[in-house]
């Protein structure tokens, strides 16, 4: 069973009116929201009405098991796929200044201080592959465009370019210090698309998790 990120219809198109209003009108009103998310929803694990406000509000589209994800460190324009684990102050930085202009400062390549009718630079996509862990107070920079599933990213490292699969990155610039599995179980790993089971059907597997040849063999008999 893969798991449908539209909207659930039951609930009805006022009431999403009324839980996206709640989300954004203040810091209060948000409390009550995640209120009833945490008590209806699963909380920003599951959540279907959290997931399709920040689709439609800030083009960060999440799927399901994902969660640190939804705060204003992460900027418009990235997909993050199912099961990641994103730790608080995470930052995705959305450009950088262009050092080939005459100056970096802002007036000469952004269009909101008024000397240009267009801004001069391009905002990336970023993609976040399935079950990424991102350590705290990491930071990807603007021209990071793909992090690959099953990828580690340690805390406090600065993100430079993109991330290979099943790799393992820290520091300031982030290099790759390991590799979680051969490249036979990331293969097998790619092959059993595990993330696109619902928690309740990768629960009774849960205990084969430190036994990747055996979880890998019963989510492909599922």
């Amino acid at each position: 069973m893969k798991f449908d990120t539209k909207y659930l219809t039951y609930r009805g198109k006022l009431a999403y009116k009324i839980l996206k209003k709640l989300y954004l009108k203040s810091s209060l009103t948000r409390k009550l929201f995640y209120q009833y998310i945490n008590r209806y929803e699963g909380g920003q694990f599951y959540s279907t009405t959290l997931r399709r406000i920040f689709k439609e509000t800030r083009n960060i589209d999440v799927q399901i098991g994902s969660y640190g994800c939804f705060t204003d460190g992460f900027r418009p324009n990235v997909t993050v796929g199912a099961y990641c684990s994103i730790a608080p102050g995470v930052q995705r930085l959305v450009g950088n200044h262009p050092y080939d202009n005459i100056s970096t400062y802002p007036l000469f390549y952004k269009k909101d201080f008024g000397a240009l009718t267009e801004t001069r630079y391009d905002e990336k996509q970023l993609s976040i592959g399935h079950d990424v862990w991102i350590g705290v107070n990491a930071i990807i920079t603007g021209n990071v465009q793909n992090i690959g599933s099953g990828a580690i990213i340690g805390a406090g490292a600065v993100v430079t370019h993109d991330v290979e699969p099943y790799t393992i990155v820290a520091g300031v610039p982030a290099r790759q210090i390991g590799v979680r599995f051969s490249e036979p179980i990331q293969e097998q790993l790619e092959k059993s698309k595990w993330w696109e089971l619902t928690p309740d059907e990768l629960a009774p597997m849960a205990e084969l998790a430190n036994q990747p040849e055996a979880f890998i063999k019963k989510s492909l008999r599922r």
